[in-house]
């Protein structure tokens, strides 16, 4: 596996990403994974290990980088508080900014890895918004998008991610965690009302597993979980990015 970390040029300056590669190339497009709030480390590197292990190349780019590079302690228990500053930031940074530096990243694979065209995007808890506009927003690269224990996935903004579903031209996965305060049950029914409407064919489902089920790292982790959303989200990809 090999891991390069480069600076894209964007409309708004240098952002710090990661690239994962596969053994022996890729055949099966690329990936852009968008971080949750805590922001870049070891622990979302593992994550991009395991899809470039299913041999797509991986772009985990730090959203937060119009700041600077900053990542934040996670909680290791129901009790910690999110650092106030990494909340301020979760709400400063818009799906619209990051829609605005895809792209410097399909330029960059365009140079590097030419012969990957097609993207998916998935998303894990303040990225979960970010995939689904980044589908909606560049979709002749953006093939599919996923969205796993996404948070502020309803708002009263233009394109908020309840709206954008009807509106995307590729297929979504959407999961839904229990008892979650980023994503209460008013938000998750209208979520699952846009799916049920929309023109393509998407999937949405509830899983009995906490908001945060997919780090290795996290109190709440949910092995088995975890596994059955990575399985769905390389089975949309396989189906819809792969070159």
């Amino acid at each position: 596996m090999r891991h390069e970390t480069v600076d894209l040029d964007t409309q708004d300056g240098s952002m710090r990403t990661h690239v994962f590669r596969p053994e022996g190339g890729a055949n099966r497009g690329a990936i852009i994974f968008y971080m949750d709030v805590f922001g870049i480390r070891e622990e979302l590197f593992e994550m991009c290990r395991a899809f470039a292990g299913q041999n797509f190349v991986v772009y985990l780019p730090n959203l937060f980088y119009r700041v600077g590079n900053f990542s934040f302690p996670t909680p290791r228990s129901p009790d910690d508080r999110t650092d106030p500053a990494a909340i301020t930031l979760n709400l400063e940074t818009t799906p619209g900014m990051t829609a605005r530096d895809l792209p410097a990243i399909l330029a960059h694979c365009a140079a590097n890895t030419p012969s990957v065209t097609q993207f998916g995007a998935v998303g894990y808890c303040m990225g979960g918004r970010h995939a689904l506009k980044a589908l909606a927003s560049h979709p002749s690269h953006v093939n599919a998008a996923a969205s796993i224990h996404g948070g502020r996935m309803v708002s009263n903004d233009h394109d908020s991610a309840h709206r954008l579903i009807e509106t995307l031209c590729g297929p979504a996965y959407i999961a839904l965690a229990q008892d979650d305060k980023a994503c209460p049950e008013a938000h998750q029914r209208l979520i699952e009302d846009a799916v049920a409407r929309a023109p393509v064919r998407h999937m949405s489902e509830r899983l009995q597993a906490h908001h945060g089920w997919s780090f290795p790292n996290r109190y709440c982790h949910d092995a088995a979980v975890a596994a059955h959303c990575f399985d769905r989200v390389v089975t949309l990809f396989n189906r819809s990015c792969g070159d």
